[in-house]
């Protein structure tokens, strides 16, 4: 098989036991280089490890396979989204939104998310990263797929739809580049056959 695929949510296991599941991945954005997956573990406190790929020792239908055991695991890096908010670049001023009630400046504020145990050069997709072309959101993303010989994104897996859910596979080279919130995609056909190609 010449491609890696890691799908979210797919198990996680160490070489002495399970140890949690699958939900990011971390790219770098300008090399396409997949560099470390986010392993989720726990029930109720969720906690969140950068494994790097170097420690992925198998993939298949079954799972993920590491070569550490879950007390290696725990050491290594923890990572954590925070949501800070920050005031806006605005030409240094407040501005007034509204003046109907009150005539007290706004200063308009910026929500930013701050990552924890990962480069801030890196993009982080998960299963919320929204699949999008220049007419709007087609689809979420459902794993990433990479080559076996340099770890280099190959293509995205897509889902859409509730109840009934269509996957799909989007290959690299029809992606425009990768985002904090979005993938977004070259094409401009309609969704179906670019899904589905």
């Amino acid at each position: 098989m010449d491609e890696l695929t890691f799908n979210f949510g797919a198990k996680v296991h160490c070489v002495d036991d399970a140890y949690g599941s699958l939900g990011k991945v971390a790219i770098n954005p300008d090399t396409l280089e997949v560099v470390g997956l986010i392993v989720e573990n726990g029930l109720l406190l969720k906690r969140a490890r950068v494994v790097p790929l170097s420690m992925v020792s198998a993939i298949s239908e079954e799972g993920i396979y590491l070569t550490v055991s879950c007390e290696d695991a725990t050491q290594l890096l923890e990572y954590r989204e925070t949501k800070m908010e920050r005031p806006a670049d605005v030409a240094g001023q407040a501005v007034n939104l509204d003046t109907t009630y009150s005539t007290m400046p706004v200063v308009p504020m910026v929500t930013e998310i701050v990552r924890e145990g990962i480069s801030p050069e890196l993009k982080v997709l998960s299963p919320h990263t929204a699949v999008q072309t220049t007419e709007g959101t087609v689809a979420k993303l459902h794993g990433v797929q990479a080559w076996v010989a340099n770890k280099k994104v190959s293509g995205i897996m897509t889902r859409q739809g509730v109840l009934f859910p269509e996957t799909g596979v989007v290959p690299i080279h029809e992606i425009e580049r990768f985002g904090d919130d979005a993938v977004l995609l070259r094409s401009h056909q309609p969704v179906a056959s670019t899904l589905n190609e």
